[in-house]
C-alpha cells in the first residue's frame, strides 16, 4: 500500500535467483530511495523490521512514532541501542 505495489526489495529486472540470494543476505530492510515512501512512514518500518530485538522499536516506542500519532512535531523514539549511544557520547 505505502510503495503504490513497487516491491521495496526486489527491482525491476531481477531474476529469482537474483532475489533468492538477496533474501540469503538480508541483513534488515533498508528501503530503497527510489520507492517513494514517505520518510516518516518509511523510519517507522525499518525501525519495526530490524533483526536484531535490541534495534527494533518495542510496541510502545512504535505507538509514540510520529507516523503513528499523526502529529509530525513529535520527536521520533529511540531504541534502547539508540538511547545508549546517545548517552555514551553525551558522556
Amino acid at each position: 500500500m505505502l510503495t503504490k505495489g513497487k516491491h521495496p526489495i526486489l527491482k525491476k529486472g531481477e531474476d529469482k535467483q537474483t532475489y533468492k540470494q538477496k533474501i540469503k543476505e538480508f541483513k534488515g530492510l533498508k528501503i530503497d530511495d527510489s520507492v517513494d515512501i514517505p520518510p516518516l512512514a518509511k523510519n517507522l518500518i525499518e525501525q519495526l523490521c530490524n533483526l536484531k530485538p535490541a534495534n527494533r522499536y518495542k510496541v510502545e516506542q512504535a505507538l509514540q512514532h510520529p507516523w503513528i500519532t499523526g502529529n509530525s512535531e513529535d520527536v521520533i523514539p529511540l531504541t534502547d541501542v539508540h538511547k545508549f549511544q546517545q548517552a555514551s557520547v553525551n558522556f
